[in-house]
């Protein structure tokens, strides 16, 4: 993917991801986990590209670990240190290559992930001739895994340079079966083969004494052991047990007893948290990267909307009118091509000269409702909220557009009762059959810049020419700068913008084509103006 078609995507891609992953994801706070069940990725710069697809890989990888992983066989060797290390590095190489197979795309944004130019490679290279034999494994088994398992080409040179410092500290048959027993992941078929595995390369290590001090390959029994025979290669393989648990104590206590300081790459949470954001608070999290149903209210809430009829059946014959005049397209010309018209019966459609193609004008309409707690605000006679003339509105304009060919119609309400945003009128719903889940109440805060996300994604998977979104909000958004991004990217992709705000001029610094209105009673009319002005251009209009 191009980096114009990154910039500013990421919670596009992201919330894509998720749906295709089947996996819950959310932007918030400062660190980068998960617990099985929802990935956590911290606030990050929307508008760099090697962030954004360091996020889709963490993003894969974590969300391969909740297809292919088993948690409940991983906890049982947690607290062995050296186990638990070695198996995760060997897992990672397992699951990041069915996730890899299956999800192509997926592929360079992990091997990205694993080549973080931040993640301090260079300084673990100039220390790595002086750390203890145990890291320099640690380190050469996820380089080499990763180069010949997922095919990483960065991680070649990198598991080539470990390896030749093994082999000045370590016997090179027990290196060669080490080699052999990594590469046995490309045949395990689940997290239990992934542990066995790791478990054989700790035997081997055992069993040949590499971490022995002195020449490895060439200890010689103890005189006393010596004459036990078989004895004596007890006591030794007891020595080289009790070597590598002072090996695996030592190296615990330099990094900590964490995975991600063994050597750079092995912790990719670590690499995503590296990269979060600053100057940006709680205010500014995008929260989870999926949308919720609104709740269904009144029934007959469509009675409620009766007044608007004749304004309505005006809205949807003005529209009607357009689209059936500007709403196919066709192809036309002043010169007839008499070669290619000869052919006409058979098919051929290119037999003018100078043919002039008029495109489709097929439109996308998505209303974006607030219905935060403000929006219970009593402003006219009526004695009405500002939530329900918004509510009322949004059905309206619903209606109206009801059955028109080339009109896709969409509402969402933000906040949601349990997420950012929640979806009332989806493409292809009739709003007559949805009418009684525009009936919502006021609650939470103002969460703008999910919303316009949400918006983004719907008109990405809405085949249409055109798309409009409509904001109706009295407030000041959660976060002004999530918000500009997110409108920003809107208007980069095509997406036209326009805003009505209720008693509140703020709308106008973010939306440009926006109007104020000081009672909810005008919200009707402003509304039904705006779109008909959006929709129809003046030329076409006159």
């Amino acid at each position: 993917m191009a980096n114009k078609e990154l910039e500013g995507a990421l919670p596009i891609i992201v919330a894509n991801y998720a749906r295709a992953f089947g996996v819950r994801v959310r932007m918030q706070g400062i660190s980068a986990y998960t617990n099985g069940n929802t990935i956590t990725i911290p606030r990050l710069d929307l508008s760099d590209p090697i962030t954004s697809r360091m996020a889709y890989g963490y993003l894969a990888h974590e969300s391969a670990h909740v297809r292919y992983s088993d948690f409940q066989a991983t906890a049982r060797v947690k607290r062995r240190f050296l186990l638990h290390t070695l198996a995760n590095i060997i897992e990672d190489a397992r699951i990041e290559r069915l996730i890899g197979r299956q999800f192509v795309g997926v592929w360079e944004n992990l091997e990205l992930l694993r080549s973080n130019p931040n993640s301090g490679y260079e300084q673990f290279k100039a220390r790595a001739p002086l750390m203890e034999p145990l890291q320099q494994l640690l380190a050469f088994v996820l380089y080499y895994t990763g180069a010949y398992c997922q095919r990483f080409k960065v991680l070649r040179p990198r598991a080539a340079f470990m390896l030749r410092l093994l082999r000045r500290r370590m016997d090179h048959a027990t290196l060669g079966r080490i080699c052999s027993l990594s590469l046995c992941v490309l045949d395990a078929k689940d997290t239990a083969d992934s542990i066995s595995i790791a478990k054989a390369i700790i035997n081997t290590i055992n069993a040949d004494g590499v971490l022995a001090k002195g020449a490895p390959g060439n200890l010689e029994l103890p005189p006393s052991a010596r004459r036990r025979g078989r004895g004596g290669k007890k006591v030794l393989l007891r020595k080289f047990c009790d070597e590598l648990s002072e090996a695996e104590a030592r190296l615990k206590a330099s990094t900590g007893g964490e995975a991600s300081k063994v050597a750079p790459g092995a912790d990719h949470a670590a690499a995503i948290s590296s990269l979060e954001k600053e100057g940006l608070c709680a205010r500014d999290d995008l929260g989870v990267f999926e949308t919720g149903e609104c709740r269904q209210g009144r029934p007959n809430f469509i009675e409620s909307v009766a007044s608007t009829a004749r304004l309505r059946r005006e809205l949807s014959a003005r529209v009607r009118a357009f689209v059936e005049n500007y709403g196919s397209s066709c192809s036309q010309g002043s010169r007839l091509n008499p070669y290619r018209l000869a052919l006409a019966p058979v098919g051929e459609t290119r037999v003018f000269r100078d043919r002039i193609t008029r495109r489709d004008n097929s439109t996308s309409v998505h209303l974006l409702v607030d219905s935060s707690g403000s929006m219970l605000t009593f402003d006219d006679k009526r004695q009405l909220t500002r939530c329900e003339a918004a509510c009322r509105c949004a059905l309206s304009l619903a209606l109206a557009l009801e059955g028109i060919s080339g009109i896709h119609s969409m509402c969402s309400f933000f906040p949601g009762s349990e997420h950012e945003v929640d979806v009332c009128l989806r493409d292809g719903q009739r709003a007559s059959e949805r009418q009684a889940y525009f009936d919502q109440v006021p609650r939470g805060s103002t969460p703008l810049a999910q919303a316009i996300w949400h918006a983004i994604g719907s008109a990405e998977r809405t085949e249409a020419q055109r798309h409009i979104v409509i904001v109706i909000s009295d407030g000041i958004p959660d976060s002004v700068e999530q918000a500009r991004t997110a409108i920003a990217a809107a208007q980069s992709r095509g997406i036209e913008m326009f805003g009505i705000g209720i008693s509140l001029e703020f709308i106008k610094s973010l939306i440009p084509n926006s109007v104020v209105i000081e009672d909810p009673s005008e919200l009707l009319g402003a509304v039904f103006k705006m779109f008909e002005k959006a929709l129809i251009p003046m030329e076409m209009a006159a």
